[in-house]
């Protein structure tokens, strides 16, 4: 591959969709450093003594989210040891206003504005002393051996798209060609907008009283009570999490077609502006003896009176549980 001007790359796209192959591989082919959003979140698990698992991490992720996007990144380009003006493959950009964030921190390195699509290199290829001029730049060589396609990347303000999840590739071919799509299709224009974190809750109750558990371990609010609860992954709907989660934590296995709503909340951090959307779900029936599923992060069972609830109770959960025993379907809390 030509040589490029100094600029941040950061790689996007859903789980599983060859991110981090595909910075590994722009890596070597520019000869630039790469570094990933998911090596800080695991060097500062390793730090904390946190077991490296995959609901652990994301929870860490969630929380170093929360102290801000600009704070945030500024610790992953920390980690990656970047300075002002060199280049860098950023691996692991799954959210816009973190691409907002980069895009600010790393100013006034030069970024294009066009959108791509990679597609499968044609018969006829671009000639062998075309060379690509400073981004933005009309199309590009980009020779990649034996990777096929990368599905999905994306440069701070320049979105990349995957057009063939799997294209052909033919004996002896190990090149793809990176072309300009219009910055204005619907499919490949990405908005810059806002998005937040979705968390469900589950309340679970018996002999008038709701489970709550006790946080344990390097964890946020750790030694409080909380219901069973976490964030909705990828490619998950509402009632999928809810069943994960109350499995995950308490062993106990949900039917989905007894799965009701009973309050959606917007949620915003005390003394941040860190915000979320928790919708909590209350089973018509359950079966089973719950247990704590995740030692690591949960101490102790805790059957409590909704109505007279303990004071080491997390005050998000806190006001999940007064709003559903008031009755109401939406609240707001820490605005």
């Amino acid at each position: 591959m030509t040589s490029m001007n100094p600029a941040v790359l950061a790689i996007a796209g859903p789980i599983g969709s060859g991110k981090t192959t595909t910075a590994a591989l722009l890596a070597r082919q520019l000869g630039w450093p790469r570094h990933g959003y998911g090596d800080t979140i695991r060097a500062i698990a390793a730090a904390r003594g946190l077991a490296p698992g995959r609901g652990t991490l994301q929870q860490l992720g969630a929380e170093l989210a929360g102290t801000g996007w600009d704070t945030f990144t500024r610790l992953v380009l920390g980690h990656a040891r970047w300075a002002p003006g060199q280049p860098l493959i950023l691996d692991g950009l799954r959210h816009l206003p973190a691409a907002t964030a980069l895009r600010q921190v790393i100013a006034p390195l030069p970024a294009s504005s066009s959108t791509w699509t990679c597609r499968p290199a044609s018969p006829s290829p671009a000639p062998a002393n075309a060379t690509r001029p400073p981004a933005p730049a009309p199309w590009a060589p980009c020779t990649l051996p034996n990777a096929g396609c990368p599905r999905s990347a994306t440069t701070p303000t320049s979105p990349f798209r995957h057009k063939n999840s799997s294209p052909p590739r033919s004996p002896g071919r190990s090149s793809a060609t990176w072309q300009p799509a219009s910055a204005t299709h619907p499919e490949t224009a990405v908005p810059d907008r806002f998005t937040r974190i979705i968390d469900v809750h589950v309340i679970l109750r018996r002999t008038g009283k709701i489970l709550l558990l006790r946080r344990a371990g390097n964890v946020y609010a750790s030694g409080q009570l909380c219901l069973p609860s976490g964030h909705l992954e990828e490619g998950e709907n509402i009632l999928e999490a809810c069943i994960r989660e109350t499995k995950e934590e308490t062993g106990i296995a949900l039917d989905p077609a007894t799965l009701r709503l009973v309050l959606s909340i917007h949620q915003r951090n005390p003394g941040s502006t860190h915000t979320r959307v928790g919708f909590a779900f209350e089973p018509g029936h359950w079966d089973g003896e719950p247990d704590i599923g995740e030692p690591a992060k949960c101490s102790q069972l805790v059957w409590a009176d909704p109505g007279s609830l303990p004071s080491d109770t997390v005050g998000y959960t806190a006001a999940i549980i007064r709003a559903v025993e008031r009755g109401v379907i939406f609240a707001l809390n820490g605005w």
